[in-house]
C-alpha cells in the first residue's frame, strides 16, 4: 500500500515484510522503517495534517504513527478480519477502518476508542471515503455495493449497487454540491 503526504514531500508504504516505511520524495531515500505489525500490511493512510499516518493489515490492527517517533502512538484493535481500507476524517480527529469482517469502525484519535461500529455490508470492505465536511462516509465492498453513512448517528442513509455482483468497488470519493 502507498500513500502520498499532503505536502507532497513524503510517501509511506506498507508491505509483506510487516513494516511501514517513510520515504523522502526529495532525496528518493527511505527515512524510517516502522515496526509493529506481526503480519503483512495491506493499507496505509495519511492524516489531513500530515504528521500522522496509519497502517493496517492481516494482523487485524490499525497502528497510528507519528513521523516524530518510531513507536506507534495508537494501537486500534476490534476487527475480526484483515484491515482492508483506511481513511482519516477531514478534521484528523477520527480514522475509519474497513475490514474483511465486513464492518467499519470509527476510531477516536484522542482516546483510541471505537466510537462507531458500522454493519450492513455483505462483503469485505474495499474502499472508504469521507465527504469534505466529514458528515458522510461512503463505503464500498467486494460484492459491488456502496453504502452511505451519516456520521452524526451512524445510520445507513442509502445503498447503491455497483455494476454487477462480480464487480468489486475499488475506489470511492465523496464530493458535495459546494465542491463541484
Amino acid at each position: 500500500s502507498l500513500s502520498l503526504s499532503l505536502s507532497h514531500t513524503h510517501t509511506h508504504s506498507g508491505g509483506e515484510d510487516c513494516c511501514a516505511r517513510l520515504w523522502s520524495l526529495q532525496t528518493h531515500t527511505q527515512l524510517v522503517s516502522y515496526r509493529g505489525h506481526d503480519h503483512p500490511i495491506w493499507r496505509c493512510a495519511w492524516s489531513p495534517l500530515g504528521h500522522y499516518f496509519a497502517s493496517g493489515g492481516i494482523d487485524q490492527t490499525v497502528l497510528v504513527w507519528s513521523t516524530q517517533q518510531i513507536s506507534p502512538i495508537r494501537v486500534l484493535c476490534g476487527h475480526f478480519g484483515d484491515i482492508t481500507s483506511l481513511v482519516f476524517h477531514p478534521n484528523g480527529n477520527y480514522i475509519a477502518s474497513g475490514s474483511s469482517d465486513r464492518t467499519i469502525r470509527i476510531w477516536d484519535m484522542g482516546t483510541g476508542n471505537c466510537v462507531r461500529h458500522l454493519t450492513g455490508h455483505r462483503g469485505t470492505i474495499t474502499s472508504l471515503s469521507f465527504s469534505p465536511h466529514g458528515h458522510l462516509l461512503i463505503s464500498g465492498d467486494e460484492k459491488g455495493v456502496i453504502l452511505i453513512w451519516d456520521m452524526s448517528n451512524g445510520e445507513n442513509m442509502g445503498t447503491f449497487n455497483h455494476h454487477t455482483s462480480k464487480s468489486r468497488v475499488t475506489s470511492t470519493t465523496c464530493i458535495t454540491r459546494n465542491h463541484i
